[in-house]
């Protein structure tokens, strides 16, 4: 979070429960993904009919207005995005929204590989045009945090607070017209909105000469109750824990009493199994599931040759994380595995993979290692960073 918000400390272990608003001055993002990127934007995803939605007053658009309907022979090409029908919904006062905009951009989807490295969560990044004076989204609250960040022009943002319980979780506009708005907020350009899940909001663009352009962060963290059903899972695996495995009566999918007895079953059987229950496996499976879901790190389809001299550079958001063992050894989580360096391999390659800035700008060769340990065993380590994507060869 360091490049989105002027001090990560409100983010560190969980994120704000309430909206907050700050300003990032210098707007890191307008270098990133600005509007006079669209074009080269829009000539990416314009066969991902999926990734474009458009938005009129609240209500969407209906996508055979801005999209081919071919029919036999030209199929292929049915649901093409058509950006000349896209301009003219602008300028009829739509609001277009690209879903999955980091897809599409390769400077935003270096900017969220460094991101979801640093917080170990999903990011997704949705893109949104507004003309001036307009409104997109109808009230609406989301089932994530997002933290809303203004690259151009200027919003005027109503965050309400969530619906109370039992309340229809649909019925978003009639909360925002029954409420006291908890913030209300217009965002210029470098401004950020942070926007936790469930809290309703709505967004208008500002009158004036320009378009409002925004990207939304969306983070997906998983919740407690996933956590949950990892734990039993774990356990149900456990050979110490066979009670767990046993058939459920007949019967329970159509008798009430026999569900009943099931789940009054079920709840013993989990307690009394809990005593047994292997934390660092437990624990080892989910971080696996967690790791599984993050992008993975850029593999090179075509292996270049590597010795002793050839230059490399650390890919740093390739490392989700490090930890030294006792026996002095170095692991390295990585999206899809992990990687072991053991000992004297650990204490020369350690430098290059921790420190900040500085050393993941460095360049270095396996020759540089040597004679701390073998050139084969420099060589061959450096070919397996590579080959996992952790370090990418500097022509």
């Amino acid at each position: 979070m360091e490049k989105l918000t002027e001090s990560t400390d409100a983010f560190k272990g969980r994120p704000p429960s309430y909206p907050l608003t700050w300003n990032l001055a210098e707007n890191p993002l307008e270098q990133v993904v600005s509007t006079d990127d669209l074009a080269e934007i829009f000539d990416e995803v314009i066969y991902q009919k999926d990734s474009i939605r458009l938005v009129l007053d609240g209500n969407p658009v209906n996508p055979s207005t801005y999209t081919r309907q071919a029919r036999t022979p030209d199929a292929a090409f049915s649901g093409e995005i058509l950006p000349y029908h896209i301009a003219t919904h602008l300028d009829q006062g739509s609001s277009v929204a690209i879903n999955n905009l980091e897809r599409y951009s390769k400077p935003l989807r270096e900017f969220v590989r460094e991101l979801v490295a640093e917080i170990g969560t999903n990011v997704e990044c949705v893109g949104f045009l507004t003309p001036p004076g307009n409104t997109g989204f109808a009230a609406h609250a989301d089932p994530t945090d997002v933290l809303v960040y203004q690259v151009s022009g200027y919003k005027r943002w109503t965050v309400y607070k969530p619906l109370p319980e039992g309340v229809e979780f649909s019925d978003f506009a009639s909360h925002a017209a029954n409420s006291s708005p908890y913030l209300e907020v217009t965002l210029g350009p470098g401004d950020c909105l942070w926007i936790p899940r469930d809290w309703v909001h709505v967004g208008r663009a500002s009158q004036g000469d320009t378009h409002s352009w925004h990207v939304s962060f969306v983070f997906w963290p998983r919740t407690y109750d996933w956590l949950v059903a990892e734990i039993l899972s774990s356990l149900a695996r456990q050979e110490n824990v066979p009670h767990l495995r046993e058939n459920l009566p007949w019967g329970a999918a159509l008798n009430d009493e026999v569900m009943r007895i099931a789940i009054q079953s079920a709840l013993k059987r989990i307690k009394e199994g809990l005593d047994y229950l292997d934390v660092s496996q437990a624990m080892k499976n989910a971080q696996v599931k967690l790791r599984l879901a993050l992008p993975s790190p850029r593999y090179p389809l075509i292996q270049e040759k590597i010795d002793k001299n050839t230059a490399l550079r650390i890919i740093p958001e390739s490392v989700l994380s490090l930890s030294r063992c006792q026996n002095g050894s170095v692991r390295l989580n990585l999206a899809r595995t992990v990687v072991t360096l053991k000992k004297p391999a650990a204490d020369v390659f350690l430098p290059i993979l921790v420190g900040g800035d500085a050393s993941n700008d460095r360049i270095w060769r396996p020759a540089d290692f040597i004679p701390s340990i073998s050139e084969r065993a420099s060589v061959e380590i450096a070919k397996k960073l590579y080959r996992l994507g952790v370090a990418r060869v500097v022509k």
